[in-house]
Formats: C-alpha cells, sequence, structure tokens
C-alpha cells in the first residue's frame, strides 16, 4: 500500500460487464470490463483510495438509438 493519498478523478463503471464492453467498443485488452467489482479491484491494485466518477445519463445518444440513427 502506498504512503500516499491516492484519488483517481475520472473512473468509469458500469451496471454490467456487457453494458462496460459494449461502451469499450467490445474489446479489452487487460480484462477490465468496468463493473464496480472490476474497478475496485484495479483501485486495490494500484494503491488508489478513492475514485470520483461524474453520473450522466446519455440521452441525446439514447434518443438517437432509439430512433435508429446510431
Amino acid at each position: 500500500m502506498s504512503d500516499y493519498y491516492i484519488v483517481e478523478a475520472h473512473a468509469h463503471a458500469f451496471q454490467t460487464r456487457e453494458i462496460g464492453l459494449q461502451a469499450m467498443g467490445g474489446k479489452t485488452d487487460t480484462g477490465y470490463t468496468g463493473t464496480i467489482e472490476d474497478l475496485l479491484s484495479s483501485m486495490k491494485k494500484s494503491g488508489i483510495s478513492q475514485a470520483v466518477m461524474l453520473s450522466m445519463l446519455p440521452a441525446g445518444d439514447m434518443r438517437e438509438a432509439a430512433r435508429g440513427k446510431i
């Protein structure tokens, strides 16, 4: 563990592995799938004490996808 209190200031997490992989273009070089469990494991391995996430709903993208434009 680090002697420093390290804060990850830009983290992404998704409800499911499938959603995470979709958000990453269907592939991952590290095995990280974007779930909360993956994030916590990655933080522990890296000595990160805390992560900051901003939850956003991409309403515009979702509307365009529903219309078949994405």
